[in-house]
């Protein structure tokens, strides 16, 4: 990524501004010296309040960081298809990283993506998403409010090894379901988060009392670490709540990850904005 990138770019515009109905033939291409590709084709309406009709691209070997220092190592392609369905952007998306890695190690952690949401102003409906990192995934369906950031839906981990998104986790395998339900401005969730071996018994830390009323975050559960140069193992973690107007409340907490273990019957927050 510290070689400058040497990149070829065409584009073509063809159509008419004459009329209210005028459209317009946008396509772009781009290759760079690494073997990079990237075509963009798009139909756009300049006179309407909405230009773009459609818009799609196909990725090939796209590296991110050598177009952005910042950015992670990345080996792209794919193909992403945009356009508006009724009152709401509708967005396709299949990707596919060649070389995924650790995100501490200035790699993406995602080796596949395939989405189909929707974005109608207010809310990016998720019709399904699933992401693979390695031989994991996360899928993910529900709706996200950008302004409140309340989501509402469900996320389904299958054998995610932690260590391939940051390298001080441990790599055992983790699986289990999530879930988030809206009611007026509040959400009520729970998560069943399980390792796939069963975790160790010895040298477990201190555990929290098992009622802490209204305490603030303190102890053990917030005192992260990487004692004895170990990866960090996340072993379980369950819990259901109700976010609300920064109160958390959480009931039935498990948490054994970390080199950290904490159980309460019940735990409340408060979070100031």
């Amino acid at each position: 990524s510290d070689q400058p990138l040497a990149v070829t770019a065409q584009a073509q515009v063809q159509g008419t501004l004459a009329t209210a109905d005028a459209r317009l033939n946008v396509t772009a291409k781009a290759d760079g010296s690494s073997g990079m590709h990237a075509q963009l084709q798009a139909t756009l309406a300049p006179w309407l309040p909405q230009p773009v009709v459609d818009a799609q691209a196909d990725l090939a070997d796209l590296n991110l960081a050598s177009l952005w220092p910042q950015a992670p190592v990345t080996q792209l392609s794919g193909h992403l298809q945009a356009a508006p369905q009724a009152t709401a952007w509708a967005l396709q998306t299949q990707l596919a990283n060649a070389q995924p890695g650790p995100w501490d190690k200035a790699r993406l952690p995602l080796s596949a993506l395939d989405a189909d949401v929707q974005f109608d102003g207010q809310q990016w409906h998720i019709a399904h998403a699933t992401a693979r990192l390695h031989d994991g995934s996360v899928a993910v369906q529900g709706r996200f409010e950008p302004a409140s950031g309340l989501f509402d839906g469900s996320a389904t981990l299958s054998n995610l090894r932690p260590g391939d998104a940051y390298s001080t986790l441990a790599r055992a395998p983790v699986s289990g379901r999530a879930t988030a339900q809206r009611e007026g401005d509040a959400v009520n969730f729970t998560a069943d988060l399980r390792a796939a071996a069963a975790p160790a018994t010895r040298n477990l830390p201190p555990r929290l009392p098992t009622s802490c009323g209204r305490c603030p975050p303190r102890g053990p559960l917030f005192a992260l670490g990487r004692p004895g140069g170990k990866n960090l193992r996340i072993d379980r973690i369950a819990t259901e709540g109700r976010w609300q107007a920064g109160l958390l409340q959480l009931r039935n907490l498990h948490i054994q990850a970390l080199q950290t273990q904490a159980e309460s019957r019940q735990l409340q927050v408060h979070v100031n904005d």
